[in-house]
């Protein structure tokens, strides 16, 4: 049995998988999920923390666009989620496969 809400994301270098994990990771937000139950691994730091400010940097993107155009769905509240992610940025699960198995050893 698979879970619909669980997406595995796997290619090459330069496919755009960082674009992938971060639009499901905010799509997941804006959809009401808390973003502290979201979990985003990869394998290298470099990598989790570009997943990490891809994230944020987009959130902030889609407040400002909104500002700008006031435009967007009437049922999106872009802001409320970006609030809701810096509210639980400390607790945000993005990192490597690694970190992940550690925390679950622990």
């Amino acid at each position: 049995m698979t879970d619909s809400s669980m997406l595995l994301i796997k290619a090459s270098d330069g496919t755009g998988k960082t674009y992938q994990l971060s639009s499901r990771y905010l799509s997941l937000v804006l959809a009401g999920v808390a973003p502290d139950a979201i979990l985003a691994t990869t394998f290298t730091r470099k990598a989790a923390g570009e997943i990490r400010r891809r994230i944020f940097s987009r959130a902030i993107e889609a407040v400002l666009s909104q500002e700008v155009e006031k435009s967007s769905p009437q049922n999106v509240d872009f802001e409320r989620s970006l609030e809701r992610l810096l509210a639980y940025h400390h607790k945000l699960s993005i990192g490597t496969l690694d970190s992940f198995f550690i925390t679950l050893a622990s």
